[in-house]
């Protein structure tokens, strides 16, 4: 059963180390480039959007390990 939740589980993993290379090497640069004004209305969209891939990938870790 272990050897057959290995993939699966290494799938979650792999997404959740690209997406977070992904947010210190292009979001969190971007924050200079947004204006202070309306980063908060940015922000709360952002969130709500990322959320559709991070909470999957996170959820399947739980489940998975």
């Amino acid at each position: 059963m272990a050897a057959l939740l290995e993939t699966p589980r290494l799938i979650c993993d792999a997404g959740l180390v690209v997406l977070a290379w992904l947010v210190q090497g292009i979001l969190y640069p971007s924050f200079l480039r947004i204006d202070p004004g309306r980063f908060a209305g940015w922000h709360r969209t952002y969130t709500r959007r990322i959320a559709w891939i991070v909470v999957p990938l996170m959820l399947g870790q739980v489940v998975l390990h």
